[in-house]
């Protein structure tokens, strides 16, 4: 009889420990899957900050040439208000000259008629 209770105190010890090592061994099962998720989670977001970081480094490139351009540009137009001041300079002086070229063509016009109404005096 005390070999009897021996054996059955085994078998529930043995009993007790298996179920440790199960309840041990579901929680292990459950922390990996939980980490799995987690692991898939933060594949997901690594994946999608990747796209957005491509798309904001395309659009940095994008306003980079803007950028470029923009100072091209700003070059070419300071260039051209450059030479429209030189046009407008030398169309101001055109204009000066050709006044004054009129006066003198006045000038001369009045002569050769006081010349012509002197004529019949010499």
């Amino acid at each position: 009889e005390s070999q009897l209770r021996e054996a059955q105190r085994q078998v529930a010890q043995r009993t007790e420990e298996s179920l440790r090592y199960r309840a041990s061994y579901e929680e292990e099962a459950r922390q990996k899957e939980e980490q799995r998720q987690t692991s898939i989670s933060l594949q997901d977001r690594c994946n999608s900050l990747m796209k957005q970081f491509e798309s904001l480094s395309a659009t940095c490139q994008i306003l980079t040439m803007d950028s470029q351009q923009k100072a091209g540009l700003e070059g070419q137009v300071a260039e051209l208000l450059r030479m429209n001041a030189q046009w407008q300079h030398a169309h101001s002086s055109l204009n000066a000259e050709s006044e004054s070229m009129r006066q003198r063509l006045m000038q001369v016009d009045e002569l050769q008629l006081e010349v012509r109404r002197l004529e019949p005096f010499e």
